[in-house]
């Protein structure tokens, strides 16, 4: 082996702690605005189960949740500590309850997520996290989400033996408009905090 270079590092004689950062405020894509002070137009109950989602068996030709799109849904989910729950094409937004554990504030309030991860552990991005709950029988986070897009998507449980045997259900999302990327102004497409 042939060294390339070395590197000597030494304290400073002066060893201050780091600056304290101030938190960072990402601008958001319009579809992402913070939905937690925003009028709710319905609230559904999503129990997950390793064979259904609200004791009904997928059934591809009767959407389990039918919603108007540009309108806030608020879902409570309950059973998760056992099943992560997966909602496909809109991202939605914690609003209560999120899970401790793993690296800090792994979860926050106000996150944006599409996979709400259960159990004691999930790999988030090829890193195990260890994810504890305030207990396992009360874990019932509540989200928010707003879609704009029109037709028919899949909500799931993250477990595949568990999708296949049934727990899986079709929303149905209603109406005219939905925005489309040609349709959205450069000074529209992002929302910033103050």
């Amino acid at each position: 082996t042939t060294t390339v270079a070395t590197l000597t590092v030494t304290a400073s004689p002066s060893s201050s702690a780091p600056p304290t950062l101030t938190p960072w405020k990402p601008c958001r894509p319009y579809y992402l605005q913070d939905l937690r002070n925003l009028a709710v137009q319905a609230r559904r109950t999503v129990s997950l189960a390793p064979d259904a989602i609200n004791n009904l068996k997928y059934d591809p030709a009767n959407p389990q949740f039918n919603f108007t799109i540009k309108t806030v849904q608020e879902w409570g989910i309950t059973n998760v500590n056992a099943h992560p729950f997966h909602l496909h094409i809109s991202p939605f937004q914690l609003v209560n309850q999120v899970p401790t554990g793993g690296p800090a504030n792994w979860f926050a309030l106000g996150d944006w997520q599409d996979t709400l991860a259960s159990g004691n552990a999930t790999n988030q991005g090829g890193i195990i996290v260890d994810l504890t709950y305030p207990s396992p029988c009360c874990f019932n986070p509540s989200i928010r989400f707003r879609t704009e897009f029109v037709g028919k998507v899949i909500v799931h449980c993250h477990i595949l033996t568990h999708e296949d045997a049934g727990a899986m259900a079709l929303t149905k999302s209603i109406g005219t408009g939905g925005v489309t990327a040609a349709m959205i102004s450069t000074s529209l497409s992002f929302v910033c905090p103050p």
